[in-house]
């Protein structure tokens, strides 16, 4: 299996020996990442990587949910993605992190507790995941085999009734005999019925994807026969191919088409793009016309995002003082209008202040802003309030720990 290993560099050591241990099993791990280097195509080969994963092991210590963590960033990426491209999830905690500072996305999942040697019982776990993958996998194809006998079955009840002799026959005059027609392929019939029943302007739609060097548009195609899709954006002279994946179509039986486009120029600046497809019978199809709107990408990705990380992380500092943390928001910072918070009450009636600018990407520079509070002594609680861009607000509450 392919395997995205999430750490903080703090516990590098274990996170060596996780690696040793599945590549021994035969599994194929991202691990290294500064074998990436640095410049803008980090982050994209990061949230390549991820999407390229089955599973993605995220290692829970004090220094990986603390709020400057890099793992972080990789679980938004991994929450964020569509569900049929999310890896499998495997939190595994390594130390006495509180369950509170655990982010709710690593929450949602049963949390691998080690006993003994943690890389040999993370590498058992990685093992019945894919056990249960394969188990599905062969689910899926006993439910279409028993389909084809249930079909198969129908039809020869059918043939026996009409060939079935007749007990009072009678001579009728000899019939033409209708000319054979050639069963349709069942796949070919669900893909058509799909594109029946969707409008022609919703055949081709799209999603972005921010990163560290701009977007990337995902292309969604109603049409799953599709081999080859070609684009061209801003009234480009020339379409270009997006190439292949190399992953078979279980419907053709061809390579799938590469259906993400790395958008460059300005990190906020709208774009057109116009979109053809082939599809198995060989006919090109569109072009489709795509308005690509950054903002309104940016604030459907924030929402989806936190939606699933932890808004705020709490810090014990000397002295028996206490801080919050409230850097996450800070990352996706041009989604909001407003930031607001409260202290053992609901009234959210502090605002906290944060700086944007025109040139900001994601995730979002803090260089001037202010990255925590001081939690008055006794606090019980924080409640959390984000306003949107498009007025819209969501409030959370986190329990001190």
């Amino acid at each position: 299996m392919r395997i995205f290993l999430s750490y903080a560099s703090e516990e590098r050591p274990v996170a060596e020996r996780v690696c040793r241990v599945l590549e021994t099993e035969g599994h194929e791990v991202f691990f290294d990442r500064d074998d990436l280097g640095g410049g803008d195509a980090f982050g994209e080969r990061i949230r390549t990587a991820i999407e390229s994963s089955q599973v993605l092991v995220y290692l829970i210590s004090h220094a990986s949910v603390a709020s400057h963590s890099y793992a972080l960033t990789e679980l938004a990426i991994a929450a964020a993605l569509a569900r049929k491209q999310r890896p499998a999830i495997l939190p595994v905690r390594l130390d006495a992190t509180p369950t509170d500072a655990v982010p709710p996305t690593l929450r949602a999942y049963t949390i691998l507790e080690p006993q003994g040697d943690a890389p040999a019982e993370i590498a058992l776990a990685v093992d019945r995941l894919r056990k249960q993958r394969q188990a599905t996998v062969v689910r899926m194809m006993a439910i279409a085999a028993g389909a084809v006998l249930v079909v198969a079955a129908a039809a020869a009840f059918t043939w026996r009734s009409a060939s079935a002799p007749n007990p009072e026959p009678k001579p009728e005059p000899p019939k033409p005999q209708p000319e054979a027609v050639t069963p349709r392929d069942p796949v070919e019939a669900l893909n058509d019925a799909i594109l029946k029943r969707t409008p022609p302007e919703r055949r081709v739609t799209l999603t972005g994807m921010p990163g560290n060097n701009g977007w990337s548009a995902v292309l969604i195609l109603a049409d799953h026969t599709a081999t080859q899709v070609s684009y061209r954006v801003d009234g480009d002279p020339m379409f270009t191919d997006t190439g292949s994946t190399g992953i078979p179509n279980a419907m053709t039986g061809r390579p799938l088409p590469n259906t993400t486009i790395q958008l460059a120029g300005p990190f906020w600046r709208k774009r057109t793009l116009a979109v053809k497809y082939v599809d198995a019978k060989g006919q090109e199809n569109g072009p489709y016309e795509l308005e690509f709107d950054p903002r309104s990408e940016f604030l459907r990705f924030t929402k989806q995002a936190l939606a699933s990380v932890g808004w705020l992380t709490f810090q014990e500092q000397p002295a028996g003082r206490r801080i919050v943390y409230f850097t996450t928001l800070l990352s996706f910072k041009p989604a909001f209008t407003e930031i607001r918070y409260s202290f053992d009450s609901p009234a959210v009636d502090r605002v906290y202040p944060f700086a944007t600018s025109a040139s900001d990407v994601w995730p979002a520079r803090m260089d001037g802003d202010q990255l925590f509070v001081p939690v008055p002594p006794g606090t019980k609680f924080v409640t959390v309030q984000v306003v949107y861009v498009d007025g819209s607000m969501d409030t959370r509450r986190y329990d001190a720990p």
